[in-house]
This record gives C-alpha cells, structure tokens and sequence, in this order.
C-alpha cells in the first residue's frame, strides 16, 4: 500500500513533463529542406521542397504548391503564396494550408503555423 501514494504523485508529473516535449519543434534549422519528405507514394502525404523555391504538397486528398525560401542553414524555412486544391475529405486538412514555417531536425520536418504550433512532423523520404 505504500508505493500507490507515489505512483500518484510519480505518474501525474510524468505525463505532464513528457506532454510538453511531445509537440515541441528545435528552436532552428539543422539542415538542408531541398527533397521529399513523408511517403514517397505521390497519393500519400508528402512535401517537395524543389531548388528553385516551389514547395509541392499531398496530404492524401489534396494538392497544393507554393513558395519557400531560407536565409542561411540555420533559419527556419519560410513557406508562403501557397495554394491548394479542396477537395471535401473527411479528416484531411492540406499540408500547406496553415504552414507559415518549417524547421529541418535530422531526418524530420516540423511544419509550423503562423502562432509556431507545430502541424505535422514528416521523415525525409528515402
């Protein structure tokens, strides 16, 4: 009977500690945003960061393209004119919908919105 008034103290504060670290993004680039990210099956979800600027989406519903630009390898990567087709998906929201920024984490990327919350983390494709 001991060791339950711990685990009510010990539990609760575990949640709460790894709570806050799980829809942390880092705090800058560590990388290069150049390629694919997510599937590589072109109606799965997926971003293209292409050389000359363009960023190409699929959330698996939806396309959409844009604009990306960065200042120097360690800026966030900044994410703009983009646009999407709607097609009525239950569930799916476009990948570039709400991206303001994308920070570049090892093999991840982190697509933030304008307020910094993160949207989507994707795996650099293979």
């Amino acid at each position: 009977m001991r060791r339950r008034p711990a685990l009510l103290i010990v539990l609760p504060l575990a949640a709460v500690l790894l709570s806050g670290c799980a829809g942390a993004a880092p705090e800058a680039s560590s990388g290069e945003p150049t390629g694919r990210w997510g599937s590589t099956d072109d109606d799965e979800p997926h971003i293209e960061f292409l050389e000359d600027g363009t960023v190409l989406s699929h959330d698996g519903c939806n396309g959409g393209g844009g604009r990306w630009s960065q200042d120097d390898a360690s800026a966030a990567v900044e994410v703009g004119g983009s646009s999407s087709t709607f097609v009525a998906c239950p569930g799916d929201q476009p990948l570039l919908a709400g991206t303001d920024t994308a920070i570049v984490d090892g093999d991840r990327i982190h697509l933030l919105d304008e307020a910094g919350e993160v949207i989507e983390v994707l795996r650099r494709s293979s």
